[in-house]
């Protein structure tokens, strides 16, 4: 009966103890040392600590006896846990039981990582790209995981992630300098790499093409404008050229002044009737005189009161007859 009550009570305490102990959880990294604490160690004359419910060291009476003295150590002290060149074999669940009934007073969860490595960078263009903006996809990749960020010139967004084990950042530490970092539990490295020349790279094609445009435009303007000009001046030179002629026509007809002048004619012999007859008679002689034209002189001035007067016009220049 006694040993009944003993088997439940022992079943009771490591419920119990299961039950309120909560598992620290402690990260090392590969090669080195676990120390592993009481939160109580007064007044504690059996310890035993247990890897996942296997004994592996126990201190009864400050006499310490481990299974593996090159891994593990308890410190006669404190009844704390030393474990040596740490593995990765070497994570799992470490307990620590007191008195006889082995009671556990701390749980703890090791752990044990590899250092995460030098993380790399790939840089490809986006296709958001434009003129003005460069966008840039940005993969930062380590120890088999990787994430994938959409970047401008100032700011990333993530935009994929197949990240298991390692945590990835990246952000700008100056302007067109990216950085990664890669990190876990135990450790954390950096990389970084410019990108403006990558940014530079991609808009030149389009501003190259932008730029014989541009040229196109201005060279066809240019041509636009030349042309006006051209046609504007030969305007321009036709009408001045024309204005003059005018100018030296219409003074040439200013020059031009009508004479008039009388035509002495000699005394004629005719009869009465003729003479009549001539006296009704009108003739006109239209000429154009010249600027010298001299006006012939009568023989007899008497004459000129008696004979006929005709108003005679002609040409400069052409010779009077009589």
């Amino acid at each position: 009966m006694r040993s009944f009550l003993h088997i439940v009570t022992f079943i009771i305490l490591n419920f119990t103890a299961d039950c309120g102990a909560r598992a620290h959880v402690v990260y090392k990294s590969i090669g080195e040392k676990a120390h592993l604490l009481l939160k109580d160690h007064r007044n504690i004359t059996t310890i035993r600590w247990r890897k996942d419910s296997k004994l592996i060291a126990i201190l009864e009476n400050k006499k310490p006896d481990t299974k593996y003295p090159e891994k593990y150590h308890i410190h006669v002290s404190d009844n704390s846990l030393f474990i040596h060149n740490l593995t990765v074999n070497d994570t799992g669940d470490y307990k620590a039981q007191i008195g006889q009934w082995e009671e556990e007073v701390i749980q703890y969860k090791l752990i044990v990582q590899e250092p995460v490595s030098i993380p790399t960078i790939d840089v490809k263009h986006d296709h958001l790209n434009t003129s003005s903006v460069c966008h840039i996809l940005v993969k930062c990749s380590a120890d088999g995981d990787s994430v994938t960020y959409d970047c401008d010139s100032q700011h990333c967004t993530l935009k994929n992630a197949t990240s298991k084990r390692v945590n990835f950042t990246i952000n700008y530490i100056d302007p067109g300098v990216l950085e990664c970092t890669a990190s876990n539990r135990v450790s954390m490295k950096q990389s970084s790499k410019h990108t403006i020349k990558a940014c530079t790279e991609k808009l030149l094609t389009p501003s190259k093409s932008f730029s014989y445009i541009y040229i196109l435009i201005i060279t066809i303007c240019c041509t636009l404008v030349f042309v006006v000009l051209v046609s504007c001046s030969i305007k321009l030179s036709y009408n001045s050229r024309k204005k003059e002629q005018n100018e030296v026509t219409y003074r040439d007809d200013k020059s031009v002044s009508t004479v008039y002048s009388v035509v002495c004619k000699q005394p004629r012999t005719d009869t009465p009737a003729e003479n009549n007859a001539a006296e009704n008679a009108e003739t006109s002689v239209y000429d154009v005189p010249s600027k010298c034209a001299r006006v012939s002189r009568c023989d007899n001035d008497d004459s000129i009161q008696n004979d006929d007067t005709h108003t005679v016009y002609w040409k400069l220049g052409q010779t009077l007859e009589a």
